[in-house]
This record gives structure tokens, sequence and C-alpha cells, in this order.
């Protein structure tokens, strides 16, 4: 549901979420910019209907399931101002429109209920391998993914691991890749030999790439050549394609945040 400001164009608005995405700001973040460069999000789909009633089913991509940043709340109050906004332009040194707009503090006459979350696909999962006993370590998984990646495999052992929620990636290099790309690849850095490792988006879609792909799987068949150039250069997806690792489901029509798996 893309409806800019008036004085911002779709293309403007296209370039500047891309900017958000690769300079490593986290999904609440990229939200609060977009309910400001919106006519739609932060609040204003439900002022526009209102007097009439609204009922909201949600699936939640984003971690807390905080109801105005999801889907950037088109019908949801909006706590952040035009000022927070800015504070994350400013953060992630990103010129800001000129025509930000301020949105609805306050809604009425919407009822909304969560039908699913990154606990949903976690517990999925769970199920779906329980004669593997599975472990869920982590349903809000967040921050950076070559940090998070190396935390994770300093702290697990023997057995099949879960883990969902959404990390992100400070795109440096010139390569394609995706966060789930780039977590499989830095956590085969410094995995044991045996390891079979699986990170994808719900949605189908990681990253970057020439050509839609939901994440990758290394296992012990996996090379371990170049791993830190290709970390470096965030070009992920050209060493997975290079050894067999990307997977492509096509867009999901849907989106509970990542899905990983580790077994070892």
């Amino acid at each position: 549901m893309p409806l800019p400001t008036k004085g911002i164009t779709l293309k403007e608005k296209i370039a500047l979420t891309s900017l958000l995405l690769k300079s490593g700001a986290n999904i609440n973040e990229i939200n609060t910019v977009r309910k400001h460069i919106s006519q739609i999000k932060g609040g204003n789909l439900a002022q526009a209907i209102y007097p009439a009633t609204c009922l909201n089913l949600v699936i939640s991509d984003v971690l807390g399931d905080d109801l105005s940043a999801i889907a950037s709340g088109p019908v949801s109050s909006d706590p952040t101002t035009i000022n927070d906004a800015l504070k994350i332009f400013k953060k992630y040194k990103i010129a800001p429109p000129k025509n930000l707009q301020e949105t609805p503090k306050k809604v009425q006459n919407v009822k909304s209920k969560i039908l699913a979350n990154h606990e949903t696909t976690a517990l999925t999962a769970k199920r779906i391998s329980s004669k593997y006993h599975p472990q869920i370590i982590d349903s809000h998984m967040e921050g950076d993914c070559n940090r998070k990646a190396a935390e994770i495999m300093k702290k697990i052992g023997k057995g099949l691991y879960i883990l969902t929620g959404e990390t992100t990636v400070k795109i440096t290099g010139k390569g394609k890749g995706g966060r789930n790309q780039q977590f499989v690849l830095a956590c085969l850095r410094s995995a044991p030999k045996n390891a079979t490792i699986l990170s994808i988006g719900t949605d189908g879609v990681d990253g970057i790439c020439p050509e839609k792909i939901a994440g990758a799987i290394a296992s012990e068949s996996t090379p371990r050549k170049d791993i830190a150039r290709y970390l470096k250069n965030n070009d992920s997806y050209h060493f997975f394609k290079k050894n067999n690792g990307l997977i492509k489901t096509g867009p999901t029509g849907t989106n509970l945040g990542d899905l990983v798996l580790i077994k070892i």
C-alpha cells in the first residue's frame, strides 16, 4: 500500500527504503521512517475510514508484536514523531526528505487480533522436527547477523537448534546477498565440520540478489574456502550460488520473520 506523502515520489520512497536496508537499520527504525513519508501508514488509513469499524487481523514479522510497527501500522495509533524519524536519518547518515508528515496519535473504532508471529514459526518448526528433539533457543533473535552468528556458534553443542526473529546486516561491500545468506556464511566460519546450517526469510525474499532467494543452507560438503572475503564484500549470494547452497521458494505471500535451523 504505497501512498507517499505529497512532494515525495514513489521512486524516491523506494530509494530511501533501500538506503535504510543497506545501512543496517532494524525493522522498527525502517517502519518509523515509512510512517512519516506515507499518507496511509502510521494510523492514516484508520483516520481516513473513520467512523467505520475496522477489524485488523495481523500476521506479525515485528519483534514484540507492536501493532504500530507491523506493516507500519496503517490502522494503529502511532507513538513515533517526525523528530524520531529525523534521529534515525541522522544515526545512519542519510539525508531526510523535506516532506515528512506527522501521524495520528489516537485512532478509534479499530479492533486488532494477532494471528501468528515469530513464536508461531519456532513452534511449528519444533513440531515438524520433533523426532530430532529440537531446542528453541531464541524466538526473538535480532541484531547484526555476523555478531549473532558468532555468539550462537560459541554456545551450542550437539543437537538441533531453532531460532526465529529478524537480524540486520550493514552493507559495506559491493556483493549480493541478504541477512539470511550472510548469517549462514558467518556461522560456517566457525562451525564444526559436521554442522548443517539453514536460514531463510519466511516471505521467500532475502536481501538484494539477481533472483528471488529465500536464504541459504550449508552442510558438511560446503567448502570453507574464502569465507572471510565473501563476508567482507557482502557477497554471500555468489558464495552459495557457486556451492549449490541457495534456497529458492519464490515469494510465499506471508511474512513471519526469519527461520534458522542448526544441526550438529
